[in-house]
This record gives C-alpha cells, sequence and structure tokens, in this order.
C-alpha cells in the first residue's frame, strides 16, 4: 500500500516537549499540554518510507512479471514499513543491488538511492537517484523516487520538481499526484497544493483528500490575518534547515489546526528520532532563530515545534 496521508490526529495528553509560538518579534516555549486540534494529520515518515513504482514498471502500465530490482524494492519496503534499522540487513540489501548492477543497472540505482535515503547519506542518495536519472532522464520510475527520497530527508523545494514531471508525464496518476501535494504541504506552499487537491479530487470521485480541510482552513487563516504565505513557507525552511545543520531527518510531520480560545492556529509539528532533551535543546534553537529574524507583527497564528512522541489518528470527517 502507499499511505499519502494516514487521517488525522488528536491529542489530549502531556507532551515530551514544549512547542514554539511566534508572538510578533520573539519566540516562546509553550507548557507542555497541548491543545485539542481541530484537525491534525500525518505527513510523512521515515519509518514507513514506501516507494509504490517499482523499477521498469510505468504508473499507468499494465501489471508485469516482477524483475529483480521490482523484487528487491518489495523487500526494501516491507524492511522500511516495519521500522526496521539494521544495518546488517542495510549491508545485505546493499549486496544484493550491487550484483543486480550488471543486468539492471537502473533499477540498482533506484535501490541504492532507497538504502541511501533510509541511511540519511544525502550525498549518496542523490548521487543513486541522478545516475538513474541519467540512464533514463524522464522515467517516472526515476523522478518519483527522487522525489520521495527527498521528500522523506525534508528537502520539500527540490523534491517539488520531480514530483512536477511524474505529474506532467502522467496527469491521471492519484498516486503520484497525491505525493506531490502532501510535499507542498510539507513546504508550506498551500495555495499549489489546494489547487491540485482540486485535481486530485476529480480522479477520485466522491473521495476527499486527506488534507483538504487543513489546506483551506490553513489559508483562510493566513488570509483573515493578512499574512502571505511565504512566511509559512520560510518558517518551514528554517525549522528544517536546522535539522539538516545537525544531520537530523524528520521521522514524520504533522500538521493541523489547533484551537487556541477562540482563535484557530496553524501547527506544524516535526516528529524527530531524538531523546526528549535533545528535542528541548532544538526547540529552544529553534525558538532563538525565530527571534532574530523579521517576524510578521501578526504571526501569532503559526505554531512550530520539535517533538518525540506521535499522536493518534482520528477521522478526518470527525475533525472537519
Amino acid at each position: 500500500g502507499f499511505f499519502f496521508f494516514c487521517g488525522f490526529l488528536r491529542g489530549g495528553g502531556k507532551r515530551s516537549c514544549g512547542s514554539i509560538k511566534l508572538l510578533s518579534h520573539s519566540a516562546v516555549i509553550r507548557d507542555n499540554s497541548l491543545n485539542v486540534p481541530v484537525c491534525l494529520f500525518e505527513l510523512t515518515s521515515i519509518t514507513a518510507l514506501v516507494f509504490p513504482i517499482t523499477a521498469h514498471a510505468r504508473i499507468t502500465s499494465m501489471p508485469q512479471p516482477k524483475t529483480q530490482s521490482s523484487n528487491l524494492i518489495d523487500r526494501l519496503n516491507e524492511f522500511a514499513r516495519n521500522g526496521e534499522s539494521s544495518s546488517f540487513a542495510l549491508q545485505r540489501f546493499k549486496a544484493d543491488a550491487k550484483a543486480l548492477q550488471k543486468s539492471d543497472a537502473f533499477g540498482a540505482f533506484i535501490v541504492q538511492g532507497m538504502i541511501a535515503c533510509l541511511e540519511s547519506d544525502i550525498e549518496q542518495m542523490e548521487r543513486f537517484h541522478e545516475n538513474a536519472l541519467q540512464l533514463s532522464p524522464k522515467d517516472p520510475v526515476a523522478n518519483f523516487n527522487f522525489a520521495q527520497s527527498l521528500n522523506k530527508t525534508g528537502f520539500y523545494e527540490k523534491a517539488e520538481h520531480y514530483y512536477e514531471i511524474v505529474t506532467r508525464i502522467d496527469p491521471s496518476n492519484h498516486k503520484g499526484l497525491g505525493a506531490r501535494i502532501v510535499n507542498l504541504i510539507c513546504a508550506g506552499h498551500l495555495t499549489k497544493a489546494s489547487k491540485l487537491i482540486g485535481s486530485w479530487e476529480k480522479l477520485k470521485p466522491g473521495e476527499t483528500f486527506g488534507g483538504a480541510y487543513f489546506v483551506r482552513r490553513s489559508l483562510e487563516i493566513l488570509s483573515e490575518a493578512g499574512i502571505d504565505e511565504l512566511f509559512l513557507v520560510e518558517l518551514q525552511e528554517l525549522a528544517i534547515g536546522l535539522l539538516r545543520e545537525r544531520k537530523i531527518y524528520p521521522r514524520k510531520i504533522q500538521c493541523g489546526i489547533v484551537k487556541e480560545g477562540n482563535s484557530d492556529l496553524i501547527m506544524y509539528d516535526v516528529l524527530l528520532p531524538e531523546s526528549p532533551k535533545a528535542v528541548a535543546l532544538h526547540n529552544v534553537e529553534l525558538a532563538e532563530r525565530i527571534a532574530q529574524r523579521e517576524s510578521d507583527p501578526h504571526a501569532d497564528i503559526l505554531v512550530f515545534s520539535y517533538t518525540v512522541k506521535p499522536l493518534a489518528v482520528v477521522d478526518e470527517r470527525k475533525s472537519a
């Protein structure tokens, strides 16, 4: 299966760390209780790194016999879905991919890029995926998997380039389009995401895209406050960029609309594979960096935080 959106989440328990609320030209650490959100949904997960399109099988093609690379990708997907992190198992995957190089270099490069993504080895990840693209620049499989790896490691702007190629090659494929929408939400590009959600829902009559409510309400909140969407994009890049400097990559991003008094706040919550103490220190650093920038005086509607504890999934329709 391929899960772009995993429903919505609601939390009422204690947090492992505080969150950061932007207050004009400053940032403060909030207390450890989280208000019940109107809606909250999961965007991305390193521990569920799924590449649904197997090598040599075009997105819209008829079913084809399994190739060695297809089987290897399936095994690697299962490994990632189970949240495994065995270095021994990854070494076996590497050996299998290397053995595949002579008979199927294209598939081998994609698998090697996936493995490097799981290991958070960005340089190798990009090199392997680029090698696959050199063999077939317009191949949707190569472009999609590179986009997925970039998304899973927080390079949302670069990932959009490759997702766009995939959706241009095959605009009728809802899975590729859904992945692109999620990536745009990760990056804070909500206007573009909103337009593409309309296209996705035309491809899936009777279904509502998992993040539709969050995108619609967030755009309303920004408009009501007179805040340019670019401000949200910049803050998201600041939050992810701080992690990138430390070679830390998000396990998940959860975002939602949080109720605080009579106001709705836009929240981006970044789940990290770190100890509570380390996450708290990252939050303090993020608060300091936000305080140093020229913030919009009405920016108290945006909440960015790092956390170590995910919330529980609930039904989007109950939240909307």
